[in-house]
């Protein structure tokens, strides 16, 4: 029912509110088919397949559903080319609203701008309903069985956590290719809270006593929560399906054995963080995960990275143009990158088109994204905590004054669709955003999936560049056609940690996490040569002319 109401619904915004508003229906429904699971004569598997599914239900449904709906394949091409013209008007629409808070009869007429798309999008909708009778099928989620056999890798499981705020419970499912289990544990306010001071901790660098003996502190009673109920049952690669206020969790950092000292050092080096025995990934959800798995590559990309270093000025202005206080605070922290070091040293290890200077523009990164099949974007990412609307990543401003028209928002993320393998956002905080109950984090992340890529590395907390133009090349170089990217980013940070002592701080590693799907991908080593490319178009006229000239001589 709550997926027939979500599918008539308009807005985002309402889609939204209703995971919020549903959350406390589906915290029900989850603890009364565990207790019928715990009560039925030799445990009915049934009861707890059945609150496995409401768990998928309370986890970023919204998001789902408009994935499904953009991936839909029974829609004409102009319907689909209706609703893409649609989603970006609404988005520039928006876009410019935010720039003329202080110009009323500007507001005006872009709110009947948005008014007119609005029944626009509601008169689409009916089209695309009565072309397509299969629309009602997007509020359907997989059975538990269908999951195991398609969702799931080779030596794969997934961990899902349902955070149960009227019982003070942690429902943690393991689902494995033949076998569904639960634990259930506590999960007090204050628990909930030592996520927050944990994540806060690997956040801030330093070597201070202090912070590091929190880390360990922190890190082996977390992994007493939420890994060790089901770690006898764990194999090498975990996808975790986690929620507020697990959802910031790298679950990488995590410890399985004491530290009593507080050396964090030492920790590391004993390999008693979980990197150095799982490899993670993580989704929104176990049918989010299936969507994302199942979309079709572009057929027209190259298997080539187009890999983006913006430059920046080093002191931004506002110049005469009204910016809304959100972007014009983000000014400050819009300074020059060594991001041209770290696309450098990626191309050491794959084909890359490089966009530096003037080139590494908004446009062209949208122009890339139709010809390449990975993007690596190495920028700044700017995130406002209170409105998801003002989260945006900057493409190239080597001007005095902010070029606005080179900021990419969230709701850009949402009206453009990007057919890519892989995206690498190394910019700071891209994995967070505001949060909604039901929902998630409305991060640059969020935007990523929605947009139809299939799998991407964003980031945790506010990212070291140095650090960055290390790591990543790693994974590029670990990244081939048998190991999966959950492994080689895993491999990446084992090596990255070995390369030097001082390297050993979470703070430079565990803040890059992958979400999506971790399956293998295989990159050309080298671009294609110009010669090539020329001789390769050369011989496609020389062929139409000869076809061309053999016709005109019969006729």
């Amino acid at each position: 029912l709550l997926g027939q109401i979500r599918a008539n619904y308009l807005s985002n915004d309402a889609k939204m509110n209703l995971s919020g508003e549903s959350r406390p229906m589906l915290e029900k429904a989850v603890s009364v088919c565990l207790e019928l699971y715990r009560t039925s004569p030799n445990h009915d598997a049934t009861f707890l397949q059945k609150a496995f599914s409401f768990s998928e239900y309370g986890k970023s449904a919204a998001l789902l559903e408009s994935v499904r709906q953009n991936a839909q394949r029974n829609l004409s091409e102009g319907l689909r080319t209706r609703k893409e013209f649609l989603q970006k008007e609404r988005a520039d629409i928006e876009t410019k609203m935010q720039f003329a808070r202080n110009d009323a009869p500007q507001m005006q007429t872009l709110q009947d701008q948005w008014q007119r798309n609005l029944s626009a999008f509601q008169s689409l909708q009916q089209d695309i309903r009565t072309a397509d009778k299969n629309t009602d099928a997007l509020a359907a989620l997989l059975s538990v069985e269908t999951i195991q056999q398609h969702v799931l890798g080779q030596n794969q499981a997934i961990i899902e956590y349902f955070v149960s705020e009227t019982t003070d419970s942690l429902y943690i499912f393991l689902l494995k290719k033949n076998d569904l289990k639960l634990a259930v544990v506590p999960f007090t306010v204050a628990e909930r809270a030592d996520v927050a001071t944990f994540v806060s901790a690997l956040a801030n660098v330093g070597s201070g006593v202090g912070r590091d003996a929190l880390i360990c502190q922190k890190g082996y009673a977390l992994y007493q929560k939420l890994l060790a109920p089901v770690a006898a049952d764990l194999p090498e690669r975990l996808v975790i399906v986690a929620e507020d206020p697990l959802s910031i969790l790298p679950f990488e950092t995590l410890l399985r054995q004491p530290q009593t000292d507080g050396n964090l050092a030492k920790a590391v080096d004993n390999q008693s963080l979980v990197v150095f025995h799982h490899a993670i990934s993580y989704s929104y959800s176990a049918n989010l995960l299936d969507e994302m798995q199942s979309k079709t590559s572009n057929p027209n990309a190259a298997r080539t990275v187009a890999a983006f270093a913006p430059p920046f000025a080093k002191n931004l202005e506002t110049g005469e143009q009204y910016l809304p206080a959100p972007i014009a605070e983000s000014l400050k922290d819009l300074k020059p990158l060594q991001n041209a070091v770290e696309i450098a040293a990626v191309g050491r290890f794959a084909a890359v088109e490089s966009f530096n200077d003037n080139r590494a523009t908004k446009e062209n990164f949208l122009a890339a994204c139709q010809r390449h099949s990975v993007v690596h974007v190495a920028t700044h990412g700017i995130l406002n905590h209170a409105d998801a609307n003002y989260n945006f990543i900057s493409f190239a401003q080597n001007r005095d004054t902010l070029q606005k028209d080179q900021l990419f928002y969230l709701k850009d993320l949402y009206a453009n669709p990007l057919p890519l393998d892989l995206v690498v956002l190394s910019a700071c905080e891209t994995t967070r955003g505001a949060n909604v109950k039901g929902e998630g984090n409305l991060s640059m992340a969020r935007g990523l999936a929605s947009a139809g890529v299939k799998s991407f590395i964003t980031t945790l907390w506010s990212v070291r560049t140095d650090k960055t133009a290390q790591l990543t090349p790693l994974f590029y170089q670990s990244l081939n056609a048998t190991t999966p990217k959950d492994v080689a980013l895993t491999e990446a940070k084992r090596h990255f940690i070995a390369a030097s002592t001082d390297n050993f701080d979470p703070n430079f590693w565990a803040g890059l996490i992958l979400m999506g799907d971790a399956q293998p991908i295989l990159l050309d080593k080298e671009m294609p040569s110009a010669w090539w490319k020329w001789l390769g178009g050369s011989a496609v006229a020389g062929l139409l002319l000869l076809v061309f000239f053999r016709r005109k001589k019969k006729g």
